[in-house]
């Protein structure tokens, strides 16, 4: 894993050279990160598929137990963060992180068999290169703010994809402050749609 390091640390220095004209640089960084892995949900409205949902999850936890240890779900990462070359242009939690997930162990619930993935090299460097020059092209277009400072569309990408469960803060906050407001949006959004569905459906 050293050896991919490596060679996109070549790809951020040659970057990093082009990048400074515009105040900006990237740091690369590895991140090794666990969590935990979920319960199978047992939500159902009827009431008999619902009391069979919890018994297959009782045994799930039962399998897991016994033959997966309480295996977390596991994951190897490069991380690149696009930071001001000023430290007092854009604070560091402000500041946008894209990773790339090298290899990880993982299942969807507790119960299931851990599926072990390695992601290959050339690929991984072939997308870390295309977000070197996004970077640079938003850098020359847009300038520092634009290239270096989350949006909302960033704050949700880190709320929803595992490889940013590394992230304790995001933009500033605490990250259940933003996985509170992501689960407000959706369940906002679902109503809207309901409501609206039904007025397509009344009218005349």
């Amino acid at each position: 894993m050293q050896e991919i390091k490596n060679q996109a640390q070549a790809l951020v220095d040659k970057y990093n050279d082009q990048l400074a004209a515009f105040g900006i640089r990237v740091a690369l960084s590895k991140k090794y990160f666990e969590s935990a892995v979920p319960t199978r949900s047992t939500y159902s409205s009827d009431a008999a598929v619902s009391l069979l949902n919890h018994i297959d999850a009782h045994f799930d936890r039962k399998r897991e137990e016994k033959k997966y240890k309480h295996e977390r779900n596991k994951y190897h990462c490069l991380v690149l963060s696009v930071l001001p070359i000023d430290k007092k242009a854009v604070h560091r939690d402000h500041c946008k992180d894209y990773a790339f997930v090298l290899r990880k162990l993982e299942r969807a619930h507790i119960g299931d068999e851990p599926q072990r993935v390695v992601y290959e090299e050339h690929k991984i460097l072939k997308k870390i290169e295309k977000r070197l020059q996004k970077t640079l092209k938003k850098a020359q277009k847009a300038g520092i703010m634009s290239a270096c400072k989350n949006t909302f569309l960033d704050v949700l990408r880190y709320c929803t994809l595992q490889s940013y469960a590394y992230k304790k803060r995001i933009h500033g906050k605490d990250r259940l402050f933003w996985d509170m407001i992501v689960i407000a949006s959706v369940v906002l959004l679902a109503i809207l749609l309901v409501l609206f569905l039904n007025m397509i459906g009344n009218a005349p």
